[in-house]
């Protein structure tokens, strides 16, 4: 074993994530290397590779630079959890889209506290993320299902969430990656 190979740490940043508690919504990318034991330059790196091109890009910061951390926490559990392939028919099953929707949902069905911007919980914030991913690939995510899933008073507030959420992503920047690379 090399000394390099001998060095590095495997940083498990899907349990950073879980276990990360930040005192503000809006986090920079040297708070967020803090918080996930990786430097700002990897999360840089995120932005710079996961841009708004593709799929599923790493959260837009706004003019000060910082990042929501709901939604920066959302894009971390789902990078190890990507929308299901299509079937042979080239559709996926809605059980399968149900279960993924659905993955970090844990007991969302009751009233959870706030803990991100828009007043949602950590759990209710990843399946709007998730809605969104399904719905730049293709998928259509009934709005009633949604509206029962998040008890949420009705469709015009899914659209509404599901809007803000979109217009913060789109806001994101371009930035070159510096230094250091990581894999999620």
């Amino acid at each position: 074993m090399s000394n390099a190979s001998a060095s590095r740490t495997t940083i498990n940043l899907d349990e950073q994530a879980r276990a990360a508690r930040p005192t503000d919504r809006r986090v920079s990318a040297l708070d967020l290397g803090e918080l996930l034991g990786i430097s700002a330059e990897t999360v840089d790196n995120f932005a710079a590779c996961y841009g708004p091109e593709t799929l599923d890009p790493f959260p837009a910061p706004d003019g000060d630079g910082r990042r929501e951390w709901a939604a920066v926490r959302s894009w971390i559990l789902r990078c190890n959890d990507p929308l299901p392939e299509p079937g042979a028919e080239g559709k996926r099953p809605w059980s399968t889209m149900n279960a993924w929707l659905l993955r970090n949902a844990v007991n969302i069905r009751r009233k959870a506290p706030a803990e991100g911007a828009h007043g949602l919980s950590h759990g209710h914030r990843d399946v709007l993320e998730r809605i969104l991913v399904a719905e730049r690939a293709g998928e259509s995510i009934p709005p009633l299902w949604t509206e029962e899933v998040l008890v949420l008073e009705d469709t015009n507030k899914v659209a509404l969430l599901l809007k803000e959420i979109t217009a913060q992503a789109s806001q994101r920047p371009r930035s070159e990656p510096r230094g250091e690379t990581a894999s999620v």
